[in-house]
């Protein structure tokens, strides 16, 4: 019996909902580490496409052109992800030539070793995928890309009006299309992606709470809505001013201005560390700010909101990108 020794790595297979590409980046990846793993998420190639019954379908075309009908962009159905980190293992040699799980090849020691392996490297992927998810969602602004599909409860036929002595129609209202585009990431913005992968930076829970009020907008839930946007700006403010303040602040004064109501934040604090310019910026969205937040308080403290429109939560998330896109001084 031949030992050899090799060095594994694991494959995992997930699912990317509302992902759009441009035809250059099919079959590019991205490689980036995480938790000490050697981490690659592979788009699939153009190869991919059309191969048939019996292969899994992982990608799709998007939109046409007018004149020659080739595509304009991809629909990525699902990624390869692959985690290493040098680790070694002995097996025979008849394993590399042979079917998985060949059991009658490993023992039942060998058995458990690969299975608490597989266990731990298909965790990491997983949390490595979210990671990455939450990244692109972050560097290309769409809130609705790695999200399950919404649908909402309409089937497609428009509201008939009838008399009800005879059960005819006698008008049929127009149709009412929900039809939802998703942006095409680009080559720019995938490398930009790359660039914040590679240097292990996280998304800011201010962007993840933004992106999840919009999500929580599209599907109708507008206290939720409320409730996250108005999160995502309130820590945003904090953020930003906490982080300008000197490293040899008193303590105590320190704990009073983390604890000091969104008011003083909005009014005072925020503004003292912007330019002239972000000033005139955030003077104008101030007064939306402040009925962001008092609808908040309201779902919070009182558990409704009188007359709050969807159109009112598509100013206040219009209102959120507007905040998180001013940078300090």
């Amino acid at each position: 019996m031949t030992k050899t020794e090799i060095e594994i790595r694991s494959w995992d297979r997930f699912i990317t909902r509302n992902f759009v590409i441009q035809p250059d980046l099919l079959g590019k990846q991205h490689t980036f580490s995480y938790e000490n793993y050697k981490i690659q998420i592979k788009l699939p190639d153009l190869g991919k496409l059309d191969r048939g019954k019996g292969y899994d379908e992982v990608i799709s075309v998007g939109s046409l052109r007018t004149v020659n009908k080739g595509p304009i962009d991809y629909n990525v159905l699902k990624v390869d992800v692959t985690v290493r980190r040098a680790t070694r293992i002995q097996i025979r040699s008849e394993v590399l030539t042979t079917n998985p799980n060949a059991r009658e090849l490993f023992s039942d020691d060998e058995q458990e070793n690969l299975n608490r392996i597989a266990f731990r490297y298909g965790e990491i992927a997983e949390k490595a995928f979210d990671y990455w998810i939450r990244v692109v969602r972050w560097k290309t602004n769409l809130s609705i890309f790695g999200r399950y599909e919404w649908q909402d409860n309409r089937t497609g036929w428009s509201t008939r009006l009838e008399d009800i002595a005879s059960e005819k129609t006698i008008w049929i209202g127009p149709g009412i299309g929900h039809i939802r585009s998703v942006k095409a990431i680009t080559l720019e913005e995938w490398n930009e992606i790359e660039s914040v992968l590679s240097q292990g930076i996280d998304s800011p829970i201010y962007h993840d709470l933004k992106h999840d009020g919009k999500v929580h907008l599209m599907s109708g839930d507008l206290y939720r809505a409320v409730v996250d946007l108005a999160v995502a700006c309130e820590t945003y403010m904090r953020f930003s001013f906490l982080k300008k303040l000197s490293q040899e602040l008193n303590p105590t004064l320190l704990t009073f201005i983390e604890e000091a109501n969104i008011s003083q934040y909005l009014n005072k604090f925020f503004p003292s560390i912007l330019d002239d310019y972000d000033k005139k910026r955030f003077k104008e969205i101030k007064s939306d700010l402040h009925k962001l937040f008092n609808s908040r308080n309201k779902v919070v403290h009182m558990g409704e909101i009188h007359g709050l429109t969807e159109a009112t939560c598509r100013k206040f998330a219009e209102v959120t990108d507007e905040l998180l896109s001013i940078k300090p001084k």
